[in-house]
């Protein structure tokens, strides 16, 4: 893999958070409120931090994107379905985002939520890596149940489902996932303390 990931976890809260660098240029995943690891990561590659990439609303974790934006200029990325009002770019399933000589493929992966986004990292168009947020975690799956009380999670259920078995799990073996939590988070019951796994 040509891309360098950085993981940044916050015990507390067993979240998970990504700075992607290709070159010239990086990328932030459902970034923790402590921005300042991202800017001085990014410096330290000689690159800029030009896309921020939530892969959904986040009720567990205070995030750092809008001053993380208003810092570097980055866009914002979020499901188009989100019910957010902040100036956004709002994504759709099959969106590209180019960075340095990698891209990003959205994938829409409702299930968890209905705006859940998954972040398909392609080199040479070849998937090498997903970012799943709350889809799917190493070793258990994300809960339809937390999030929406006006979505029926029966309903959302089947939608975790659909995203598991027809987009994430049709991939190669070799793809890296990572997720958006580790143990001791709520958001899933059998979360194991490995950062990151594979699709097969």
């Amino acid at each position: 893999m040509k891309s360098h990931i950085k993981r940044y976890f916050v015990e507390g809260l067993a979240h998970a958070s990504y700075i992607v660098v290709n070159g010239p240029h990086s990328v932030v995943v459902d970034p923790k409120r402590d921005i300042d690891d991202y800017i001085a990561f990014a410096r330290s590659k000689d690159s800029e931090i030009v896309a921020i990439l939530n892969t959904h609303p986040h009720a567990d974790f205070a995030s750092g994107f809008q001053e993380l934006t208003s810092l570097t200029g980055a866009s914002i990325h979020t499901s188009h379905f989100a019910p957010v009002t902040y100036d956004h770019t709002p994504s759709r399933d099959g969106d590209i985002i180019k960075f340095g000589d990698a891209q990003i493929r959205i994938l829409e992966t409702p299930g968890h939520s209905p705006d859940s986004l998954s972040f398909l990292l392609e080199e040479d168009e070849n998937p090498v890596a997903i970012f799943t947020g709350d889809l799917l975690f190493v070793g258990d799956v994300g809960r339809p149940d937390l999030r929406d009380a006006d979505e029926d999670p029966n309903l959302l259920a089947k939608k975790l489902y659909d995203s598991l078995f027809n987009k994430v799990m049709n991939l190669p073996d070799e793809v890296l996932v990572y997720p958006a939590h580790g143990a001791g988070s709520l958001c899933g019951r059998a979360i194991s303390s490995a950062p990151f796994s594979t699709v097969g």
